[in-house]
């Protein structure tokens, strides 16, 4: 909540209005509705995500923010069966997942499995501009059956209009 605060996006709104659930899996002793008592167990999780997922208006997106911090307690194989088991549960026409993660927090033959389980894969980074700041970056590296462009493309968070990428 407070780092969509810094952004500029108030979520009490789309909480009350049954639009917007945060599931905490990360805290301990959390005080959201939703809450992870046992970060070890993939099952929990699963189970909880798709209890919240049942009640909520369709479309919808399911965003996990961020698979990293579930890496501190599941061994790489344990994360991988995870994520490949949320998304066969969860995948549907009226539901987008999107999963967030450190690329750097796997090995390479890790990643390389997770990166199978998604039909869009997108890295966003810094890279200098010329002025020596750092900028916002977005580059698409793969989409499942269509053609993309490969280059990176810089881009601003706005806060009416979510995420813009310059052409």
């Amino acid at each position: 909540r407070a780092s969509q605060q810094q952004f500029g996006f108030s979520l009490g709104a789309y909480e009350r209005a049954g639009q917007l659930v945060l599931i905490d899996a990360f805290s301990e002793g959390g005080s959201e509705r939703f809450v992870v008592s046992d970060r070890a167990d993939p099952e929990e999780l699963l189970y909880l995500v798709t209890e919240v997922l049942a009640g909520m208006p369709r479309p919808t997106r399911v965003v996990l923010d961020s698979v990293t911090s579930l890496a501190a307690y599941l061994s790489p194989r344990a994360l991988v069966r995870l994520i490949y088991e949320k998304n066969r549960l969860l995948k549907r026409p009226d539901v987008v997942l999107m999963d967030l993660y450190l690329a750097q927090a796997m090995d390479a033959r890790d990643a390389h499995c997770v990166s199978n389980a998604y039909d869009v894969l997108l890295r966003l980074f810094y890279a200098e501009d010329r002025g020596g700041m750092p900028r916002r970056n977005l580059q698409v590296l793969k989409v499942r059956g269509g053609v993309f462009d490969p280059r990176p493309f810089p881009f601003r968070i706005h806060r009416e209009h979510g995420l813009l990428v310059d052409r």
